[in-house]
């Protein structure tokens, strides 16, 4: 038998800060919470499972991660810029052992050519949990116990928009992604397709 139980709470609290006509900055705090109970027992499973074959022992374990995002959006001389960190704190991974890291949160836009053409420039950070049922969803034929990790990735990007008419424009989008722990499969050794 294998549970897992799953809380998420994400919220954001935003304020306009009044500094005059032309500059008007917005700070905001986006909070995440993510918090996850899980339980397997081995002797439970179907029947038919051969529990000699490499089966762990039970598993009960609440895991999660909390993230924060402070950040700072404002227009100065032209450009729209949003600016601000996210900072992860992380026992999702290893329950035992609290990790933290933090990411970019930075994107800057100009407009040109009376606002027909918008060159973006961006670095973004985030964490994502993979749990017990996200493996399941990717894959069914993973093992009972799959290994529960956070997800850290950044993106980088540049990205150019190109407005015709109202109802005929372009994009252009260049990224770079780098993801640690990201979910990936191998066949284990005593299963056969």
């Amino acid at each position: 038998n294998r549970n897992e139980m799953n809380l998420n709470l994400d919220g954001t609290i935003s304020h306009k800060i009044n500094l005059g006509k032309k500059l008007q900055p917005t700070a905001a705090l986006r909070l995440q919470l993510g918090h996850f109970w899980q339980q397997f027992d081995p002797e439970t499973m179907p029947l038919g499972y051969d529990l000699s074959s490499g089966m762990p022992t039970a598993i009960d374990t609440a895991r999660g991660y909390f993230a924060f995002n402070p950040s700072l959006s404002a227009a100065l001389s032209g450009f729209q810029m949003h600016v601000g960190l996210t900072g992860a704190f992380d026992y999702f991974t290893d329950p035992r052992d609290l990790a933290f890291y933090i990411f970019p949160d930075v994107t800057i836009t100009r407009n040109f050519l009376r606002e027909s053409l918008g060159l973006t420039l961006g670095a973004v950070g985030n964490v994502a949990p993979v749990s017990w049922n996200a493996v399941r969803l990717k894959n069914p034929y993973t093992m009972p116990d799959a290994e529960s990790r956070l997800t850290r990735h950044y993106d980088f990007f540049a990205q150019a928009r190109y407005s015709i008419t109202r109802k005929l424009q372009f994009n252009l989008k260049a990224s770079y992604n780098l993801w640690y722990d990201y979910l990936a499969f191998m066949l284990a050794d005593n299963y056969m397709l």
